[in-house]
């Protein structure tokens, strides 16, 4: 048998309340698709956690709604794929849809992608878009700027 009370003394009941808040609100959700009023919270580049690929992570901050104060966690894939040069271009148009003019928007080697994802992150960061979820046939989320 347990004795469940030697765990219960060692544990700092308002820290354990903190903790279970914060990770209920940090929590992923699978928002249902729709259009959701966010801002730009992080962009950059990194490798995804096996290491084999890089993509462009994005978190966004929903500003209204059921969701105030959640985030969208948004993950562009740009290497290590079938077909690199449609995910590429895929994230590059996605960025485009941010507001980038068309000539400071092209890919010509992962360092320079990277280097225009950490511009981007700070002269957009903060910035509001409406931000479309879909799911496709495949059940991936698609996302889009009204």
């Amino acid at each position: 048998m347990i004795d469940f009370s030697k765990y219960d003394k060692s544990i700092d009941k308002d820290e354990l309340k903190e903790q279970l808040e914060q990770a209920q609100n940090n929590t992923p959700i699978d928002y249902p698709d729709g259009i959701y009023e966010v801002s730009l919270d992080q962009m950059e580049m990194r490798e995804t956690n096996d290491g084999k690929k890089l993509m462009i992570s994005i978190r966004w901050n929903i500003n209204s709604g059921k969701y105030n104060g959640r985030k969208i966690f948004q993950n562009l894939v740009v290497s290590g794929t079938r077909n690199d040069g449609f995910v590429i271009w895929k994230a590059m148009e996605f960025l485009r849809s941010l507001g980038v003019e068309e000539e400071d928007c092209h890919f010509t080697t992962y360092s320079a992608l990277a280097s225009l994802v950490s511009d981007l992150n700070e002269d957009f960061k903060g910035e509001e878009y409406e931000l479309s979820l879909a799911t496709d046939k495949k059940c991936y989320k698609q996302y889009t700027i009204e």
